[in-house]
């Protein structure tokens, strides 16, 4: 098993999706890449928070956590308590390589 990208989150598509007004963002949607591919997506309930949807990123990576940073609302990490400390030394030295945009807010 190995790490598998999210193409339609990287930074292109993810700005796309904010400029789409709220009203039209669902009929509009589709994407086609490597990895997966949709069009003509439709779901409901529609997000009722302006800017869609709550990303939370997964993952204990160094790079799932420089992620979470930069792109998530949040991090979800498994494991151990020993585990835990480690994910976050990971995701406090990831806040210092890379830049959170103030719409995140802060990281939780």
């Amino acid at each position: 098993m190995g790490c598998r990208r999210v193409p339609f989150l990287a930074p292109p598509a993810w700005t796309h999706w904010q400029k789409i007004p709220l009203n039209t963002r669902m009929a509009s949607r589709f994407f086609h890449g490597r990895y997966v591919s949709f069009d003509k997506v439709d779901a409901h309930p529609r997000p009722v928070q302006a800017g869609g949807p709550r990303i939370v990123i997964v993952g204990h990576s160094p790079a799932a956590f420089r992620r979470a940073v930069a792109r998530g609302h949040g991090w979800f990490g498994n494991g151990t308590l020993d585990d835990l400390v480690r994910c976050l030394d990971g995701l406090k030295r990831a806040a210092t390589e890379v830049e959170r945009p103030a719409r995140l807010g802060p990281p939780r």
